[in-house]
């Protein structure tokens, strides 16, 4: 059987509270032995400097790290600032993402002396010599993407000018990973994709979530936390059994590397992941995430 491998997603900690949250998950993130963690960055670097400080937790912890890039907000030299930086720090590997508009508004717009979109970033990166660039993809189709086609052709773009790898959306349907994945294969395209599964701390964040990137949340998924609310426990179970079902369907389709958004929560997925015999070792503790 292929081994798995796991990439672990964390966010930077802005707070003493949230600061401490997050040592206390990479502590207990040993027991995965996750291939790479990465950081994630705010559009236009405003969280350009607690991004580098939990590039550099991730580092004392002995974790090899990826930076997140967006070009949203950012001037090239800003942008190109912040890869020195993250250099700086020892970092080699690369998440290229155009980003989020701004608060408030629906629609995006590169800054008038940024990177025109992430086929640009990742192009930038290349150049400079970095040879382990992620980027994105949406099994269910980008929400400003035209068609699937459309989207299946933006990723061409990005794998042709130097991305290495695609990080899934969060999703809860394998089909709709399996059919985009068959897509991409026969336009013969060389790129790992790496399906990104979202562990549902709260439902209702969960939604939110979906709302804003686009991604369904089928009629199931809603049925299977009916009555969930104010029942933590029996919310808990469902979410350990729906996230362990994920990883086995897609398991079972052949994928052996799995990316998880953690939320800087270690408690769900290093259940899930024992519970699937994924683990280097037991932690002692699975602290949650502060609010």
């Amino acid at each position: 059987m292929t081994k798995s491998a796991i990439s672990l997603e964390v966010f930077p900690a802005r707070t003493d509270v949230q600061r401490d949250a997050l040592i206390a998950a990479l502590e207990a993130f040993r027991a995965i032995d996750p291939t790479f963690v990465s950081v994630t960055y705010g559009a236009g670097g405003s969280t350009r400097e607690d991004s580098l400080a939990t590039v550099g937790h991730v580092a004392d912890h002995g974790f090899t790290s990826a930076a997140h890039l967006t070009i949203a907000g950012s001037t090239c030299a800003e942008t190109d600032r912040a890869i020195t930086a993250f250099q700086g720090l020892g970092v080699e590997r690369f998440v290229a993402l155009r980003g989020d508009p701004p608060a408030g508004e629906t629609d995006f717009l590169a800054h008038p002396d940024g990177y025109p979109s992430s086929i640009a970033l990742v192009r930038r990166l290349a150049d400079l010599g970095i040879t382990d660039i992620s980027v994105s993809f949406y099994p269910e189709r980008h929400p400003d993407s035209p068609s699937l086609a459309a989207e299946i052709d933006f990723l061409a773009a990005k794998v042709a000018v130097g991305a290495t790898r695609a990080i899934s959306q969060f999703f809860f349907e394998t089909d709709n990973y399996l059919r985009y994945r068959d897509r991409v294969a026969a336009r013969g395209l060389d790129v790992d994709l790496v399906p990104g599964l979202l562990p549902i701390r709260t439902f209702s964040q969960m939604t939110r979530f979906a709302e804003r990137c686009g991604a369904s949340v089928p009629n199931w998924l809603h049925d299977r936390f009916e009555g969930t609310v104010d029942n933590p426990v029996a919310h808990r179970r469902v979410a350990e059994a729906v996230l362990n079902e994920q990883i086995a369907s897609l398991s079972k389709a052949g994928v052996s590397d799995f990316h998880i958004y953690t939320l800087n929560d270690a408690a769900l997925p290093l259940t899930v992941l024992k519970q699937r015999g994924m683990l280097k070792e037991v932690p002692t503790t699975t602290p949650r995430a502060a609010a």
